[in-house]
């Protein structure tokens, strides 16, 4: 198995209604998915395979691999009485 670590960094997609691969050092990964714990489910379904395929190995062992979302939120201001 690699020892290399791997990242995917996710960002939310107002306009599709999905969280989707920004960046990654995991090759060919591309995917999306409605919330995040789908992501992370659909990036753990895959990303074994992927990483297999692209460095030779079929090791056995799991892969840490660190999901990290990036989204932007809105604080609502009150109105200020004038």
């Amino acid at each position: 198995m690699s020892s290399q670590e791997y990242v995917v960094l996710t960002q939310w997609d107002e306009e599709e209604g999905v969280w989707f691969v920004k960046t990654s050092n995991i090759p060919g990964l591309v995917v999306e998915a409605e919330t995040l714990e789908q992501f992370r489910q659909v990036v753990c379904d895959v990303a074994a395979e992927l990483i297999d395929a692209a460095d030779g190995d079929d090791g056995c062992g799991d892969i840490p691999i660190q999901v990290k979302a990036e989204a932007v939120a809105c604080a609502p201001r009150k109105a200020v009485a004038a």
